[in-house]
């Protein structure tokens, strides 16, 4: 090769930019709006659930506050995944006040300090109100101690009861938590395996698909990914789209880094 043309190929290839990552799309949340609807017919059964998502946040609101609910419109019955009101983990809970007595499930784990740093992580709850010992709550694919608060129930996953949805909030709009969120996959199963959801090996998300397939299992019952555009449909098995609610406006956003 002439000298003059191996320059040229050395200078090429140190020139070369390194391929952008694959990402998720994802949709953000500013603190005075969230998506939801107030009118849906859940189905599903049992006391068996399974949720995956994931978040970005810079800034923690410092109070109490749920970063996805689904709930019956009288507010009697609902589950969510919250932020403690007397400290900084994070939780499940299930509530149904029409019980005697009241039917309750709930459980938390602390928080990673690192969880407001701007960078995503993925949450994923895993529960059988039937027993404690099947309670697994994972932060970025590693277990977390669970505590248990409260357990008389046998049967607190009241789908039929449920007809609506915050996501970023409640569906009325109050106790929200701002900032970035990617797949909401929620379901009326129990799958503790973490690596259907995470990818444990290089710490990246896993495409789950356009209906939540990507798991390897059945299409779950909700399912909301993308941005803005397809994020307010629901991919999953019952049928709804989300709706703004709030002042705010949901913006675009780039999700997870994809293995």
């Amino acid at each position: 090769m002439p000298l003059g043309a191996a320059r040229l190929n050395t200078l090429a290839k140190s020139q070369a930019v390194a391929a952008e990552p694959d990402t998720l799309d994802a949709v953000s949340m500013p603190s005075d709006a969230n998506y939801s609807n107030t009118s849906v017919s859940f189905g599903g059964s049992g006391s068996n659930l399974t949720m995956s998502f994931w978040f970005k946040g810079d800034t923690d609101p410092g109070q109490y506050y749920r970063f996805i609910s689904v709930r019956e419109s009288s507010l009697n019955t609902w589950f969510t995944v919250f932020r403690h009101q007397s400290n900084s983990n994070i939780g499940f809970s299930t509530f149904n006040r029409l019980r005697s007595p009241n039917a309750r499930w709930g459980f938390n784990a602390s928080a990673p300090s690192n969880i407001w740093d701007g960078n995503w992580h993925h949450i994923l709850v895993v529960t059988d109100t039937t027993s404690t010992s099947n309670t697994k709550l994972y932060f970025d694919g590693s277990s977390r101690t669970v505590t248990h608060e409260y357990t008389n129930s046998a049967s607190a996953v009241n789908w039929g009861s449920y007809n609506n949805i915050g996501i970023g909030g409640r569906a009325d709009g109050t106790i929200r938590v701002p900032g970035d969120y990617a797949q909401v996959f929620i379901d009326d199963i129990y799958e503790n395996d973490i690596t259907k959801f995470y990818d444990t090996t290089n710490d990246k998300a896993i495409d789950l698909g356009t209906d939540g397939t990507g798991t390897g299992l059945d299409q779950p019952r909700i399912y909301h990914r993308g941005n803005t555009s397809t994020f307010t449909t629901n991919n999953g098995t019952d049928s709804y789209t989300l709706s703004t609610v709030g002042t705010g406006t949901i913006s675009d956003a780039t999700g997870p880094e994809t293995s």
